[in-house]
């Protein structure tokens, strides 16, 4: 026996005709005889479990709902989305493209999914927050304010955007990282364990950060720069200093602690400043660097053999 019908209440959206539905049968909350939300076909909404369409929330195209998801308010479904297991979206979220929601996910506010974004487990999407591409969230990640994610990002674990944040190309995020303000990850950067960014900083390539690693200002990582611990940014240097584990970056030439040492003056003149000026701000640079407790790796070994 079917669940619901198709009735003859109809308001068009976007150029589509919608019609409203009603309970013929009563299951969950629902009870046999309420009117539930829009359809553009009977199609697009399981006649079996227990989802439901509530308030003015509409679905549209060939989107899907299926098993015990729910949609309130004003959300929207349409294209190829779809919808299983106890998802849930309210307020005026939406899904479109080939979208996909499952597992006890939802979505919230103005919150929207597009292309082949994709959110499970107990993820959650809130305020202006962005899904594009092929981009998905897991576990109890969250994302919220005007965050967004593009390409083939990924956030796991209990992971967070908020702010301005951005996350491109295969960069990751899983433990309890969190991104805020206007930081960005891209190329096949990963952050994890209790790692954060925030005000303007960047990571790039295969930058990585963990432990209790800190970003921030306009603090950036490049190459395959490591970061356990809070990183060091300076500014009022002819470029802004970023200091990590096993790396110093001066404007965009980074290197290892033994090569600053080593050519950190050149390297400085070679920009144009002077002898002398190059001369102290390496050796500052180098100072700063110990103190930190930037170490190179590869050099430590070489003096171990």
């Amino acid at each position: 026996m079917k669940k619901f019908k198709l009735t003859s209440e109809t308001k068009v959206i976007f150029g589509r005709t919608l019609y409203r539905i009603e309970a013929l049968v009563s299951f969950g909350t629902v009870k046999a005889g309420d009117k539930g939300g829009w359809l553009e076909k009977e199609e697009n909404l399981s006649q079996l479990g227990e989802c439901w369409v509530f308030d003015n929330a509409s679905m549209s195209g060939n989107s899907r709902m299926s098993g015990n998801s729910r949609m309130y308010d004003n959300s929207r479904m349409s294209g190829n989305a779809r919808m299983s297991g106890d998802a849930s979206m309210y307020d005026s979220a939406s899904m479109s493209g080939s979208a996909r929601m499952s597992g006890n996910a939802s979505m919230y506010g103005n919150a929207r999914m597009y292309g082949s974004a994709s959110m499970y487990d107990n993820a959650s999407m809130s305020g202006n927050s962005r899904m594009y591409d092929n981009a998905s969230m897991y576990g109890n990640a969250s994302m919220s304010g005007n965050s967004r994610m593009y390409d083939n990002a990924r956030m796991s674990g209990n992971a967070s955007m908020s702010g301005n944040a951005r996350m491109y190309d295969n960069s990751r995020m899983s433990g309890n990282a969190r991104m805020s303000g206007n930081a960005r990850m891209s190329g096949s950067a990963i952050m994890y364990d209790n790692a954060s960014m925030s005000g303007n900083s960047r990571m790039y390539d295969n930058a990585s950060m963990y432990g209790n690693a800190r970003m921030y200002d306009s603090a950036s990582m490049s190459d395959s720069a490591q970061a356990r611990s809070p990183v060091v940014f300076l500014s009022g240097f002819p470029h802004d200093v970023t200091i990590t584990d096993h790396h110093i970056k001066v404007g965009c030439e980074q290197h290892p602690p033994s090569v600053w040492a080593e050519r950190g003056a050149a390297i400085i003149r070679a920009d144009g400043h002077s002898t002398e000026d190059a001369r102290k701000w390496a050796k500052i640079i180098n100072l700063l660097a110990e103190a930190r407790g930037c170490t190179d790796p590869e050099r430590e070994k070489e003096n171990a053999g």
